[in-house]
């Protein structure tokens, strides 16, 4: 099923090649998709586990486990009601050139496989995810911060 095409589309359009068109899902593969900022990606661990509660009213937690980060940040946002320009909390703008969703900031995709079946979908569902990450104290959270900020400003 094709779900999430974006507004300015509409029948009869000439798409340009890597134009986003929408996302096809289907029931038997269900799986949750969070974008996690570069500060955060080194605690979390394929396997941890994770929960998924959707932005609807009565909604129920889905409980899962991490099955994947991507290796490198995603150059684009696919997933476009997570990107700034719809409402989303991913700073993102329009490239000029290519018309892609491109993030601001270096974010991660994360793959979350739910341990059971899902309801039925017929569109993408947003909602909060929850990712069981290693603790860190305060002073070392506070050191990565003083760091980065400092490669930042000397240009490393």
């Amino acid at each position: 099923m094709l779900v999430d095409v974006p507004p300015e589309i509409h029948v009869g359009d000439t798409l340009k090649q890597h134009d986003y068109i929408g996302s096809i899902i289907t029931e038997d593969h269900a799986a949750i998709e969070a974008y996690v900022h570069e500060t955060d990606i080194s605690f979390i661990q394929p396997g941890a586990k994770a929960s998924f509660v959707a932005n609807s009213p009565g909604a129920k937690r889905i409980t899962g486990h991490v099955r994947s980060i991507s290796v490198a940040s995603v150059p684009e946002i696919d997933a476009l009601e997570q990107a700034s320009l719809y409402g989303g909390h991913i700073k993102a703008h329009r490239d000029e050139t290519s018309h892609r969703i491109v993030p601001e900031e270096a974010v991660y995709q994360v793959i979350i496989l739910p341990d059971g079946p899902l309801p039925p979908v017929r569109q993408r569902i947003g909602g909060m995810v929850r990712i069981h990450a290693t603790a860190t104290s305060f002073v070392q959270r506070t050191y990565r911060k003083i760091v980065s900020v400092f490669m930042g400003e000397a240009g490393l």
